[in-house]
């Protein structure tokens, strides 16, 4: 991935975080669309994306002001996700009441920038190195391969396997020859939380 900030880019990325020194709170999508001298919110919003793809920013889903400065050097390789807690139901959500802490760690240490991170619970996936303790780098809206390491919901709870689709039906594969194979007779990709781009050791 292309870590460098376009001129554009780096443009609001400036704006965001002189807004923020001088009042303490992340400017809103309005605010920057003013600032930044455009007509539409839209073009705001794709470059928020591209910001948050680099991991130079992070954005807080239903939250006002919920833009938050990942790094503040082009140069810094350290940058920070939210490690989050469960919903009720079970499935992960990125909500700032859900938000648990925050993990440093170097956008060398992951495939993908992540949007969350889970802490793993069991030893089902020891084979593929992901231990009991361990954080679970989990990227949302990105549609699995088979072999792609998923977070899966099943009964209103969620599991870390080995995603794998048949014709008919989807198998979850563990990295643990104690846990057997879980057949899903759906097809429907509704389930699949996020794929894990990476793992930091506890």
């Amino acid at each position: 991935m292309n870590m460098v900030l376009s001129e554009k880019q780096k443009r609001l990325w400036e704006i965001i975080k002189s807004y923020m020194e001088e009042k303490g709170v992340s400017p809103t999508y309005e605010t920057l669309r003013i600032e930044y001298g455009v007509k539409s919110l839209a073009s705001i919003a794709s470059l928020i994306k591209k910001l948050v793809r680099k991991g130079f920013v992070q954005v807080i889903p239903g939250v006002h002001h919920g833009i938050r400065i990942l790094k503040t050097s082009e140069n810094q390789d350290l940058i920070k996700k939210p490690l989050i807690g469960m919903s009720a139901a079970g499935r992960p959500v990125l909500a700032e009441q859900n938000i648990e802490d925050q993990i440093e760690f170097s956008v060398n240490a992951v495939n993908a920038i992540p949007d969350y991170f889970l802490k793993v619970k069991g030893d089902s996936m020891i084979g593929a190195g992901i231990n009991d303790g361990d954080f679970a780098a989990v990227k949302e809206n990105t549609q699995p391969n088979n072999g792609d390491i998923v977070v899966f919901m099943i009964d209103n709870e969620s599991t870390i396997k080995r995603f794998y689709k048949e014709k008919d039906f989807i198998v979850l594969k563990a990295a643990n020859e104690n846990y057997p194979n879980i057949i899903i007779n759906n097809t429907d990709y509704a389930a699949v939380v996020g794929k894990v781009v990476g793992v930091l050791k506890k």
